[in-house]
């Protein structure tokens, strides 16, 4: 009865283990394990029935005895499965619970978001805000640099109208070189008259930023001329040489073609002569051979600019060579005046304003560094002037901006150009 009993029981046990399906995986769940003992103990005391039994020689017997052999191996399997489906449930567990874990982290995540997501709401808000307020800001200000930049382009637009040598201020010896020798003789030509002497060359040299190139273009108008500029850029200075020299007589042919057509002569500006002209240049031959006759041969004057005469290789105590050189000075006293009023008078209008006074300013600067402002170093500190509002152009600005600029042409460079004039104009006029 006791066999009996449990085998009934085991028997009843179908079902231990129920698969169900679960998200991602699959869970087991079983019987608690206290019923997992209880069935170990049972198939105990069916063991120790069958040693018992087995003493038995009754044939009968036997047969239930190996029946309840078949039963308990079939219990021993139920049992390992559960034992089994326990290990799985606890993995299950940790599962679960690792699952809800997560999604406790994506649910703190999707809170962080979203409150990141009004966090930057608001500084976008507050950033559209504050660009508003430099708007704001900036428009008075911008008004003023509209204001300043018409000022600055009409007083350009008012400067650009003067035509020839009203373009410089001060500056009269030297435009009296170019109208007694150069322009006078060109009037004459024109005039019809046989005794006119024109130049065929002249040089202009001094400091860097002092009006060379520009006084060449006022020439040009004053003259009635044509400009034709020449010049030349190469890697090599064999190719520069023999460029320069294609591009002169091509300007020189144009310019011959030109008369004959308008009776227009034509000024070839060369700047930075000793490009072409230093002890390195191998057309000196050629330059010499033009300079002695392109007036007459190509009713053409040559125009030369240089820092630095004293690197030109041709013989400068030749005639032929540069018949008349001018020494453009750094601006005196009385061409700073001249300077001065001539750049500031379009932005002053009407505005009383001490020209000597800051030329004074400028001298008493010059003598306390041995340096020399030039022309262009004055006329950009004015046209650029830090000021925003036309309003604001007063002479007391000027001497701010004066008192902040240092002189640009250095003492060694000022102590050069009095050696260059010592040499360079002994014999000519200037």
């Amino acid at each position: 009865m006791k066999i009996n009993f449990i085998h009934n029981s085991y028997m009843g046990a179908n079902g231990y283990v129920n698969k169900m399906s679960f998200p991602s995986f699959k869970a087991v769940s079983i019987r608690p394990a206290d019923d997992i003992d209880a069935e170990r103990k049972s198939a105990e005391l069916i063991r120790t029935a069958l040693e018992e039994a087995k003493k038995i020689q009754d044939p009968k017997i036997y047969s239930e005895i190996k029946q309840i052999e078949k039963e308990c191996e079939k219990l021993s399997r139920q049992i390992e499965r559960s034992r089994n489906g326990l290990w799985i449930s606890q993995e299950t567990g940790a599962k679960n619970y690792m699952i809800k874990k997560k999604q406790q982290e994506l649910d703190l995540m999707s809170s962080g978001r979203k409150k990141m997501e009004s966090i930057t709401s608001q500084l976008n808000e507050l950033y559209a805000k504050l660009v508003e307020d430099i708007k704001r800001a900036d428009i008075d200000e911008n008004l003023v640099r509209r204001r300043k930049a018409a000022a600055v382009n009409q007083a350009k637009g008012e400067l650009a109208n003067i035509k020839g040598f009203e373009s410089i201020a001060g500056y009269e010896q030297e435009k009296q070189v170019l109208d007694k020798y150069f322009i006078e003789e060109l009037d004459k030509e024109r005039a019809g008259e046989e005794n006119y002497s024109i130049p065929n060359s002249i040089l202009f040299f001094g400091p860097k930023g002092n009006g060379k190139t520009t006084f060449a273009q006022a020439f040009v108008v004053q003259a009635g001329c044509k400009y034709s500029p020449v010049r030349a850029f190469a890697l090599k200075k064999s190719q520069l040489y023999e460029k320069f020299m294609d591009k002169l007589i091509h300007a020189a042919q144009e310019a011959e073609e030109e008369y004959k057509k308008t009776g227009i002569w034509t000024v070839i500006f060369v700047d930075e002569f000793t490009k072409i002209a230093d002890n390195e240049s191998l057309i000196l031959p050629q330059i010499r051979d033009f300079m002695k006759d392109c007036a007459q041969k190509y009713h053409t004057i040559l125009f030369a600019t240089t820092n630095f005469p004293e690197r030109i290789a041709l013989d400068m105590d030749d005639d032929e060579v540069f018949p008349y050189r001018v020494a453009l000075d750094p601006p005196d006293i009385g061409n700073k005046i001249k300077v001065l009023k001539h750049y500031l008078k379009p932005l002053m209008g009407d505005k009383k304003v001490d020209y000597e006074k800051l030329a004074r300013m400028l001298e008493d600067k010059e003598k306390q560094t041995g340096a020399r402002y030039s022309i262009n170093s004055i006329k950009d500190s004015i046209c650029s002037s830090k000021t925003s509002d036309i309003k604001e152009f007063s002479e007391d600005l000027i001497a701010q901006n004066i008192a902040s600029l240092d002189p640009n042409i250095t003492p060694s460079e000022v102590e050069l150009y009095k050696q260059q004039v010592e040499r360079y104009m002994d014999s000519r006029i200037g």
